[in-house]
């Protein structure tokens, strides 16, 4: 009894052990499995991310080209607008110069005369004022040529 007792142990260890090898197996198959298919579901998951990220980036690459672009644009813009100014302001300077030279050549002249027209009306009163001493000096010579003539008239009537 006893060895049939063990033998039945025995058996039945052996086919729990038979069955645990199998479950061992099965259910390493199945965490195999289930490895694969998450790592099947994580590559797509990463590759659908890598796809959207790649269009996101390509999206925001665009966006800061086409600001760029429009940048340069306005610089190159901006940049000839003030050479135009600069220019502008450069033949204005030029055409104030000519118009300052030309105004003093006419002033130049202009002064000269005034200048010559003072001196003139300076020696003009001075000469009124020596006319009318010589007037004067004239009506003094008169009168007393006239006394002269008379005092002669006189010496020569007692004569």
């Amino acid at each position: 009894m006893r060895n049939d007792h063990e033998r039945l142990c025995n058996e039945i260890q052996l086919k729990y052990k038979e069955r645990m090898v199998n479950l061992r197996t099965e259910m390493e198959k199945r965490r195999k499995k289930r490895i694969a298919m998450i790592e099947t579901r994580k590559n797509a998951k990463i590759k659908e991310c890598t796809l959207k990220h790649e269009k996101k980036y390509a999206d925001i690459k665009e966006y800061y080209q086409d600001i760029t672009s429009t940048n340069l644009d306005i610089i190159k813009f901006l940049k000839e607008e003030l050479q135009t100014s600069q220019n502008e302001e450069q033949q204005s300077q030029k055409e104030h110069t000519k118009h300052y030279r030309a105004n003093k050549n006419v002033t130049q002249p202009l002064n000269k005369a005034k200048a010559e027209k003072y001196e003139f009306k300076k020696k003009q009163l001075i000469h009124m004022e020596i006319k009318a001493e010589l007037d004067i000096v004239a009506t003094e010579i008169k009168s007393i040529e006239g006394g002269y003539k008379e005092a002669e008239w006189e010496y020569e009537v007692k004569l």
